[in-house]
């Protein structure tokens, strides 16, 4: 199993806001999420790092115990709602922090089955041969109108209210959560991303880039550099996993 990681600030923001982890437990399980903050220069920023930090400062000791299926699921829910508490808590507690939240889509995959984790608009996808899926659904107002057949996907990359999100973590004091497993193959690639690249490339371009580079560290930068390339008004992140 191969898996890199990138952040890039793009062309327009003062500050990334976005945070990633990846980390390998051995060649048949790993785990990896992106965290993209919201709420303000410092309240997106203290947002995802708490995320972060918390994940980065529990998770991977816990998989290490070589835990089954089920006491993960518990252990990622457990870890969802606590750093949702606490983000939660500091954003009322602090006015210049009122309101704060990230996205965080996290994934875990031990062997040939892959958990799926997701709160707000960061997505997960697989890539199977030549086609690439959406593994989560976006939390958001354009999705909400899609689902409803108010607007078709077409219309919703270019509403003008396309950026708001209707869940993250820390903006309510209980957090919904959704969760999936699938099975993954050899040779799959799965990829986890903010919105700075799903805004800027089609899932075409992202399936064609990620086709043609023969190594995950080039498919990530070619990734970032063409979202840069077509307006980078976003902080970009990128994670692929070839299984």
């Amino acid at each position: 199993m191969q898996i890199y990681g990138m952040s890039d600030i793009g062309l327009t923001r003062e500050s990334n806001q976005d945070v990633f982890y990846c980390y390998k437990i051995n060649e048949d399980f790993c785990f990896a999420f992106v965290c993209d903050g919201m709420g303000g220069q410092n309240g997106g920023d203290v947002a995802s790092n708490t995320v972060l930090e918390f994940f980065t400062r529990v998770i991977p000791r816990e998989l290490e115990r070589d835990i089954d299926e089920e006491e993960i699921k518990n252990l990622i829910f457990s870890c969802y709602e606590e750093v949702n508490r606490n983000i939660y808590d500091v954003a009322n507690s602090n006015e210049f922090l009122k309101g704060m939240g990230t996205t965080c889509s996290l994934v875990v995959i031990k062997n040939s089955r892959m958990m799926i984790f997701s709160v707000g608009d960061s997505r997960v996808y697989l890539k199977k041969g030549k086609d690439l899926e959406q593994l989560t659904v976006d939390h958001s107002y354009v999705q909400t109108l899609v689902d409803c057949g108010e607007i078709t996907k077409e219309e919703a990359k270019t509403h003008p209210r396309k950026n708001e999100i209707t869940n993250a973590v820390g903006i309510l004091e209980e957090i919904k959560v959704d969760y999936r497993y699938i099975e993954v193959e050899k040779n799959d690639f799965v990829l986890l991303c903010s919105d700075g690249l799903t805004n800027h490339c089609s899932d075409e371009t992202i399936s064609d880039i990620i086709e043609k580079e023969e190594d995950i560290k080039d498919s990530v930068k070619k990734l970032i550099d063409v979202s840069n390339f077509n307006g980078g008004k976003d902080n970009i992140t990128v994670i692929l996993i070839k299984v």
